[in-house]
């Protein structure tokens, strides 16, 4: 979070954007093995995701209803929406210097995937 919040601010003619999903397995793994309950990562996550956008002007985020971890690189990229928001749609975007909003699953981000 803090990191994020530092750069925005001393680069405050940047843009700075992320993508994560809601139930992240690879993140939630990552999380586990330093020591922290996965099923505490989603919220930090999100709390985290508030954090910097309260304090940083210049930054907007993606979340989306999914485990997978990246999706730049998988078919699902031209595919996944979130509230009616494609992704691709969202990186074009971004790319092409179009302010992107905030998309955000909630209230509908469903669950872990199933073991």
């Amino acid at each position: 979070t803090e990191i994020y919040q530092e750069i925005s601010a001393t680069f405050s003619d940047q843009e700075f954007n992320q993508y994560n999903t809601q139930h992240d397995k690879t993140q939630m793994s990552f999380y586990e093995d330093m020591g922290g309950d996965p099923q505490d990562w989603s919220g930090m996550m999100n709390d985290s995701i508030d954090a910097i956008s309260a304090s940083s002007s210049n930054f907007t985020s993606y979340v989306a209803a999914d485990y997978m971890h990246c999706i730049i690189n998988k078919p699902e990229f031209y595919t996944n929406e979130t509230g009616g928001v494609a992704i691709r749609d969202w990186v074009n975007d971004l790319a092409n210097g179009t302010a992107a909003d905030d998309v955000d699953c909630d209230p509908d981000c469903g669950s872990p995937e199933p073991e």
